[in-house]
């Protein structure tokens, strides 16, 4: 009889054993891999679209007079100087400035690298007045590219080692079962 209690006293307690270490969870501290987004700048480059004057130069820039058929007229002459590498439109206005009053002229001309041009505009004016002249000049323009920088962020993928919280039943963390 005693062999009995003894068996069951064994059974009875391996049973307890098995249900606790199967059911009964420790808390450990594990070492976790995890991935990241990482974010990191880079510089970037990108074209702009910038339209700039071509380079000139006013070589001469006078009034003279001058008969435009039977009527009395003042000419303002402008010789320009393209010293940019495009060609392109120049437009030159004239203002003829009398006592009286106020004459403009406006005149486009093409010009080509490196080449010279006179440009003429007229004025109506009176014999024996007296004239200022005064001319400006709109330069053509040539489309260019500069390059222009911008920070940029992006991101990359990282592991990273956390703890983490993590927890097994009682045979798991002896390693009996997984």
């Amino acid at each position: 009889m005693q062999n009995k209690y003894k068996v069951l006293t064994v059974s009875l307690f391996l049973a307890i054993f098995l249900i606790v270490g199967n059911f009964v969870t420790i808390p450990r501290t594990a070492m976790v891999t995890k991935v990241i987004q990482e974010p990191y700048t880079v510089q970037e480059s990108y074209q702009v679209a910038v339209d700039k004057d071509l380079s000139y130069r006013v070589a001469s820039a006078y009034d003279e007079p001058g008969l435009d058929g039977f009527n009395y007229v003042t000419y303002g002459k402008v010789t320009i100087e393209n010293q940019d590498t495009s060609s392109g439109t120049f437009i030159v206005n004239c203002n003829f400035r009398t006592l009286n009053r106020m004459l403009t002229d406006s005149v486009r001309i093409f010009i080509n690298p490196g080449e010279s041009k006179v440009a003429t505009c007229k004025g109506d004016t009176n014999l024996g007045e007296n004239v200022d002249f005064t001319s400006s000049i709109t330069p053509g323009t040539k489309t260019i590219f500069e390059t222009h920088y911008r920070d940029v962020t992006r991101y990359r993928d990282k592991e990273i080692q956390e703890p983490q919280t993590v927890y097994e039943t009682l045979f798991q963390s002896w390693g009996l079962i997984s």
